[in-house]
Formats: structure tokens, C-alpha cells, sequence
């Protein structure tokens, strides 16, 4: 159903960010949906080489990702890519993803710390501390190369402002409905989007005062936060206008 379901966000003038690991692209998309200037494609690469394929489980992955882009590209899709910061990840492999990456002509790199997701046993999730010592680096990499990500969300991440969360912002449906508070925290599911929107405590998880958003710094909840905010300030309007028109 995917091509039907891209045609008709399309068709309603919607953008779509198609989210993936690249491993179905020439199966699934390429030579099926056509290149649209509403439709991204954006491939997951969490580091180099051995870091990928160690963090997918599977080897091979990270090549079949970087020939994906460079197919995609060669078709006239608009490509980008999107980088997990865990607790281990070394920020010097995350420059030298960048220089790779860039190399291909992707038209933007998002970086973003991972969430404390409960059903992961494993210790691999950077406290809040952590995130705002990787992302000043991440900051700087900002200067140099195309982030997708806007400066007052990394300026955020990097722990060099603060903002609420916009839980809203981002919403997910699934086969179980709704799900609330946000897409990273499913403490319930709603059947109708009524049911979500009037049934979800907005200013307790705006609040970030849940346990469960003490380490999350992550884009999906702060980059609506962050437009949110520009109205106070004219020179976060005026650096916004420039990233906007940036080459």
C-alpha cells in the first residue's frame, strides 16, 4: 500500500519524510514511486561501517545504505539521513558520517540523541548531562556541514537553552491507535483523534516533569518548541530566516 499512501499524502499537498534502512529501496520504491519534491527519503545511519552494521544486528547494512543513496540520488530523490547519539557514539565518527555523506550530495543530515526507551535492557542511552557534552560538538559539525536540524534546537540539545516539550507535535497512529502522550511514550493508545487530543494531560507532559522525560532532549519534541519561541525573539527570527535561505 505504501506507493497509494505517498500518492495520496501527496495529493493532499502534504511533505512526507519516508523513514528507512534502506534495505527495500530498490525493491520497494525506486522505479515505483516516482521523485516528488513532497517526498524525502531518509536513511538511517546510526555511524561508520562497523558501527552501522553493530548497531543493526546485521553486516552489510551500512553499504547497501550508502548505495541506496547514491541510487536515489542518481533518480532525482531527495535524500537525507538520520543519525542516532547513544551513549558510546564518538562524536569523531560522527564528523567523519558527515564528510560521507555530504560527499554523496544528501540534501541534509538529521543528528539526535537517542530516548530511554524502557524496553531496552541494554545501558546504551546518554543522560541529559551526556547529550549537551556530544551535541556542543554536534553544534559546531552544524557550521560546516547541512544538519537539518534548526540552530536553536541544537543550541537546546547542546544545554545552552531551554524550551518545553511540544508532545503534540509529533503524533503516531498505529495499529493500536493513537498513541499518547507522544511517539516515544506510549502510556496509552486512543481509537478516535478526539479521544487523543482531549484525553492527553498537554501541560503535565509539556512540563517534561514525567520521569520518563528527564533524558529527552530528542527533535521531535523541541523543534516545534523552538519555532514556537522565535516570536520573542528578533534575532532568533532573523538567524531562522537565514538557515531557511541557506545554499
Amino acid at each position: 500500500e505504501l506507493k497509494a499512501l505517498i500518492e495520496g499524502i501527496i495529493e493532499r499537498r502534504r511533505h512526507i519524510y519516508l523513514c528507512t534502512n534502506a534495505l527495500l529501496l530498490d525493491t520497494k520504491v525506486y522505479g515505483k514511486i516516482a521523485p516528488h519534491k513532497r517526498l524525502t527519503i531518509n536513511v538511517h545511519l546510526d555511524g561508520l561501517r562497523h558501527t552501522h552494521d553493530l548497531v543493526c544486528d546485521r553486516q552489510g547494512v551500512f553499504d547497501k545504505a550508502i548505495s541506496m543513496i547514491q541510487e536515489g540520488k542518481r533518480l532525482g530523490y531527495h535524500m537525507t539521513t538520520n543519525t542516532t547519539v547513544f551513549k558510546d557514539t564518538e562524536i569523531g565518527e560522527i564528523e567523519e558520517l558527515c564528510e560521507t555523506v555530504s560527499k554523496l550530495g544528501v540534501d541534509g543530515m538529521l543528528i539526535s540523541p537517542g530516548y530511554h526507551y524502557e524496553s531496552v535492557e541494554r545501558d546504551i542511552f546518554p543522560v541529559r548531562q551526556e547529550i549537551h557534552h556530544k551535541f556542543k560538538r554536534v553544534l559546531e559539525l552544524s557550521k560546516r556541514y547541512r544538519l537539518s536540524s534548526t540552530p536553536m534546537y541544537l543550541e537546546f540539545a547542546a544545554g545552552l537553552r531551554q524550551y518545553n516539550c511540544s508532545p503534540w507535535s509529533t503524533v503516531t497512529f498505529t495499529p493500536r491507535g493513537w498513541k499518547g502522550p507522544c511517539y516515544l511514550i506510549g502510556k496509552e493508545f486512543h481509537e478516535t483523534w478526539q479521544q487523543f487530543w482531549t484525553g492527553v494531560d498537554w501541560d503535565y507532559w509539556e512540563s517534561r516533569q514525567d520521569r520518563l522525560c528527564q533524558n529527552c532532549l530528542m527533535h521531535s519534541g523541541f523543534e516545534t518548541s523552538a519555532v514556537l519561541e522565535l516570536k520573542k525573539s528578533p534575532r532568533d527570527m532573523l538567524r531562522m530566516a537565514a538557515w531557511n535561505l541557506r545554499g
